[in-house]
């Protein structure tokens, strides 16, 4: 039997409605593309699309698609998979049969039966940082900062990200599918694992912590499934791995408390079962806590209104105090030297620029004008003057510290940064800071902060804020937040606010904090903020609108799902 790589969670659905090799007859002006890895495995559940007539299938179990009745002349073969897209051009001429093979790169193939369970972790753990999930073009970018008021889209470079950015969501989207595929192949390899350890018996295998290893899974599941909720509204649900009877294809359920339900449970088992305390880039009990409290208070806000999740979070949230404190620097949680002993940060992502395959992309998308190598993302001028307590002036003369490590006022060129007062040529500069040397792809040393004390002192103020009003208790953590940004007890959040100003001053410190790092659409739609602040954006910005309707909280189910399983349900307004 051939080796197979899937990507789709329902593959199984492919026996209905593709193509046997053994049905097909190809004719002049059909075309049969089939995609395999350099080592020769078929790829199941490749996009396949042909331009310029935009048609798109998917490969079906033999790595294949057929396009049919194409007329003569030249046309692009784009073939997506999660983390590579490949294009290539072929010609249909008179009275030729067109067969296309296209080789994508080598993925990992977890073979089931012997099953390496470390490695298979490991695995996991190296999957996160695909440009699909947290590197830079990843979460952060995709869905937490465009499309919001941070940044926007650069409008004079070609970016798949422009689409997202003003709200121009289809099921087709190259984007949307391959985040959906990249998620759902590492859940059906954590699901793997944890059948695995639940198959076996302790005693016969004693190098195996069973309940340690299981709550790794668990946590980095919780952690997949919490992006997709978020971002998809009611992902298929699967605690399976690919063991799916074909003859039989199960029924997924497709519901958000559900989905909910899994993760907390999850996250739960998680903080049963793992280590107290570890290296910040792997599972631990701080963070199965940190992330189950953040996980409360999305499930408080909209869309299921559980207010009494607020105090579940806060019970996390105060299991962490005392084990975490902020950096004294603001510029310090950000530091590639400071990144074992980082006081602050609970999970991290760990990219390695020793490693080829593992460098991270901050410097090639986000950085100084003249030393990014693609300009991708453009500053909000609304946002930078929140930095301000009054019009942006020169010289500058600016007390809170974040704006220096989160904002580029210079342009560089041949390794020499020039200030500029043209504002319109600052750019995000969070993560890349030695302008002498040059960016290089998949080349950076960095860890990207999933989970840090910041982010939860200010959810405590929130939830305690939307308990019990603005307490000491609240402004306290926040306080603790701006008297690090401003070296200073002068700069407290002023006494007296109502319980809404005081959530408006959590939101913007929370946008000023925790900027780039992927929270800002999460923080607007929990709290009902999304639709008034794009309002507010395209009335600023005439030119740059971004078109937004109401059900565009989430996004579409991806159509590649639909045409392979067709007992999936859209999300309503798509």
């Amino acid at each position: 039997m051939k080796n197979k790589v899937f990507f789709l969670i329902v593959f199984v659905f492919t026996i209905f409605g593709c193509k046997n090799d053994d049905d097909v007859q190809l004719r002049t002006g059909d075309i049969k593309i089939t995609v395999v890895t350099e080592n020769n495995i078929i790829v199941l559940g490749a996009i396949v699309k042909i331009l310029p007539n935009d048609i798109e299938k998917i490969t079906n179990e033999n790595g294949e698609v057929f396009f049919e009745n194409l007329s003569e002349g030249t046309y692009t073969v784009m073939v997506s998979v999660p983390g590579d897209t490949i294009n290539e051009e072929f010609v249909i001429e008179p009275g030729q049969l067109n067969l296309l093979t296209i080789i994508v790169d080598d993925v990992v193939v977890i073979e089931p039966d012997p099953l390496d369970i470390n490695f298979l972790i490991n695995t996991i753990y190296a999957r996160l940082k695909d440009n699909t999930l947290f590197d830079s073009g990843g979460y952060s970018m995709y869905w937490g900062d465009i499309g919001v008021d941070i940044v926007s889209t650069n409008t004079t470079i070609s970016s798949n990200y422009r689409g997202l950015d003003k709200f121009d969501l289809t099921p087709t989207n190259t984007i949307i599918n391959d985040i959906w595929v990249s998620h759902y192949e590492t859940i059906i390899e954590a699901n793997t694992g944890i059948e695995f350890l639940e198959s076996i018996d302790p005693i016969s295998n004693p190098e195996i912590d069973k309940e340690l290893l299981t709550g790794e899974l668990r946590f980095l599941r919780a952690l997949l499934y919490f992006n997709l909720v978020k971002l998809y509204g009611n992902p298929v649900l699967t605690t399976s791995g690919n063991n799916i009877d074909i003859n039989n294809p199960p029924v997924f359920i497709q519901d958000t408390e559900q989905v909910y339900d899994l993760i907390v449970a999850d996250l739960e088992y998680a903080q049963d079962n793992l280590m107290v305390s570890g290296p910040n880039n792997r599972a631990s009990v701080s963070a199965a806590q940190a992330l189950l409290g953040k996980v409360y208070i999305q499930m408080a806000g909209f869309p299921l209104f559980q207010a009494d999740k607020y105090q579940k979070a806060l019970e996390q949230f105060e299991r962490l105090q005392g084990r975490y404190s902020l950096e004294p620097n603001y510029e310090d949680v950000f530091n590639v030297s400071n990144e074992v002993n980082n006081s602050e940060i609970i999970f991290s992502i760990d990219f390695s620029s020793d490693d080829p395959n593992e460098g991270s992309n901050y410097g090639v998308l986000w950085g100084p004008l003249g030393l990014a190598i693609e300009d991708n993302l453009l500053l909000v001028p609304s946002f930078l003057e929140n930095y301000f307590e009054g019009p942006i002036a020169f010289p500058l003369n600016i007390n809170d510290q974040r704006f220096n490590q989160n904002i580029s006022t210079f342009t560089v060129q041949n390794g020499i940064a020039t200030n500029t007062e043209d504002i319109a040529n600052w750019r995000p500069y969070k993560f890349k800071k030695d302008v002498s040397l040059p960016v290089i792809r998949n080349g950076e040393s960095f860890d990207f902060p999933y989970l840090r004390y910041a982010d939860i002192l200010l959810l405590i103020a929130e939830a305690e804020n939307a308990i019990n009003g603005p307490t000491p208790a609240a402004y306290n953590a926040i306080n603790e937040v701006r008297r690090r940004a401003f070296g200073s007890i002068d700069y407290e959040l002023t006494d007296g606010l109502t319980q809404e100003e005081f959530l408006d001053a959590i939101l913007k410190e929370r946008q000023l904090e925790l900027c780039f790092e992927g929270h800002r659409k999460d923080d607007l739609i929990r709290t009902q903020r999304l639709e008034s602040t794009i309002n507010s954006f395209n009335i600023n910005n005439p030119g740059d609108v971004k078109d937004f309707q109401s059900h565009e909280f989430i996004w579409p189910i991806p159509q590649i799902e639909i045409n392979l399983n067709p007992n999936t349900v859209q999300n309503p307004g798509y």
